[in-house]
């Protein structure tokens, strides 16, 4: 856009901070302050340093005090008009105005940590997730096995009743078959008897 210090453009910061973070902040705070040249038009012409700082450090490839150191001294640089010609001074064309640099310092490293936090809040949310999932997993392990063990222990309770009434079934029909020439009136009794525990076994099951 037009009024931009040597046609530099901003906004390509804003295309590649994504891709590659660590490079593109590694460019921006030696190449920016070198391709801007002459004086400071406005803060808002830091914003690349402070895109690629923030991005730098909110996605976890820079650690937070070489981008703090970074982009103070690009935005340094960029504060301090660079103007050989002036006598008695080698930098500045006017008094090196301390209270805005340093405003322009304090807000740059805000921001900077401002992205380390945000970083370190998603790693925090990330590992909460991932807790979050293995107890769900745990859980639904361990309700696995409470219900295996309810199986197994009802299995056991069937077998030793249906067993029961089996083995009684069994011993009474083998003691009418004995009877049922010479006492008819046991072995039918003993029919009833068999089929009242069938029901019983039945019933269970």
């Amino acid at each position: 856009p037009e009024g931009w210090a040597g046609g530099t453009d901003p906004y390509g910061t804003l295309v590649l901070r994504r891709v590659h973070p660590a490079w593109v902040f590694a460019v921006v705070v030696v190449a920016y302050p070198i391709a801007y040249g002459g004086t400071l038009q406005t803060e808002f012409h830091l914003l690349p340093v402070l895109v690629a700082g923030y991005t730098a450090t909110s996605t976890g490839r820079v650690h937070p005090v070489v981008a703090s150191v970074g982009c103070m001294a690009a935005t340094l640089v960029l504060s301090w008009n660079h103007d050989p010609g002036a006598p008695g001074r080698a930098f500045g064309q006017r008094p090196f105005d301390w209270p805005s640099v340093l405003f322009i310092e304090l807000a740059t490293v805000s921001v900077v940590v401002l992205g380390w936090l945000m970083h370190r809040e998603a790693a925090i949310s990330h590992d909460l997730a991932q807790r979050n999932a293995e107890l769900e997993r745990l859980r639904a392990v361990e309700a696995q096995r409470v219900v295996a063990e309810e199986r197994t222990r009802i299995a056991r309770e069937l077998h030793d009743v249906v067993a029961h009434h089996l083995t009684a079934v069994i011993i009474r029909a083998q003691a009418a078959d004995r009877v049922r020439e010479t006492r008819p009136e046991a072995a039918s009794e003993s029919i009833g008897w068999i089929a009242e525990t069938a029901k019983e076994a039945l019933t269970a099951m």
